[in-house]
């Protein structure tokens, strides 16, 4: 299939109203039941809700991909990224990344034995 027809397709049909778009879920937080365990999947929006996993389902079929992930902020992003290093490995942080981005890599890396660098 052509990249355009994949896009057409890319999110599933909703599966309780059968809408061709996908509705928009705007909770937070989502159900607990007495005993406080989870009533459905989720928990908490940043953590990934029901528009989370369709996106990431989507875009894992527009790039031809077993999987894709999406985050919350570009903090998120990072991070995991920082965290898929293993000890020992090497990185350059540019100066001018955002100020948190770089508080949070100089707090964690040499905690995980990875030597970071200022890109000056």
């Amino acid at each position: 299939m052509k990249f355009e027809t994949i896009a057409v397709h890319a999110a599933e049909p909703d599966a309780a109203t059968g809408a061709v778009a996908p509705p928009i879920h705007l909770a937070t937080t989502f159900t607990r039941d007495t005993a406080l365990a989870l009533v459905g999947e989720f928990q908490y929006a940043r953590e990934g809700g029901p528009n989370h996993g369709q996106l990431e389902n989507a875009l894992a079929r527009l790039d031809g991909g077993e999987a894709a992930l999406v985050f919350a902020s570009g903090m998120s992003a990072g991070l995991a990224i920082l965290q898929s290093l293993e000890s020992g490995d090497r990185i350059l942080l540019p100066d001018d990344a955002y100020y948190g981005f770089r508080v949070a890599a100089a707090d964690f890396l040499a905690r995980w034995g990875i030597v970071s660098r200022s890109s000056t």
